[in-house]
This record gives C-alpha cells, sequence and structure tokens, in this order.
C-alpha cells in the first residue's frame, strides 16, 4: 500500500468515528429530551388532578370565543 491509500483509510476511519460520536450525542440528547418531557407531562397531571372541578367550571366564561369579527 502506498502511503496515498493509509491516508484515505485512515480518513475514512476517522469520519467513521465523528460520525458515530454525533449520533451518540444527538442520541443521548433525544432521551434527556423524552425524560424532560415525561416529567413535565406528569407536573401537568398532577396540577390539574389537584384542581378541584367547580374550581375549573368558575374559570370557563363562556362570553368569551363564541364570535368572530370579521372585515374585508
Amino acid at each position: 500500500m502506498d502511503a496515498s491509500m493509509v491516508n484515505l483509510v485512515s480518513n475514512m476511519a476517522m469520519s467513521m468515528q465523528s460520525a458515530q460520536l454525533q449520533s451518540a450525542v444527538g442520541i443521548s440528547m433525544l432521551k434527556n429530551s423524552i425524560d424532560l418531557g415525561e416529567q413535565q407531562a406528569t407536573a401537568v397531571s398532577e396540577v390539574l388532578s389537584s384542581v378541584s372541578p367547580s374550581a375549573m367550571e368558575l374559570s370557563i366564561n363562556p362570553n368569551v370565543g363564541g364570535n368572530i369579527d370579521i372585515s374585508v
């Protein structure tokens, strides 16, 4: 093998390792995002379950959002 072939193989190996590292980092970040989303969903669920239904009913305003004003 000549030097150019050795350099080519070396560069390809380094590129593959870099791609594997980028993939591993991306997967790790995705796992962290999923975990954070699950924690936030759990927190929202706990807050909503702690609110009494009558308090939620009082917070609804039936006069808001019933009409749309459009000008042409």
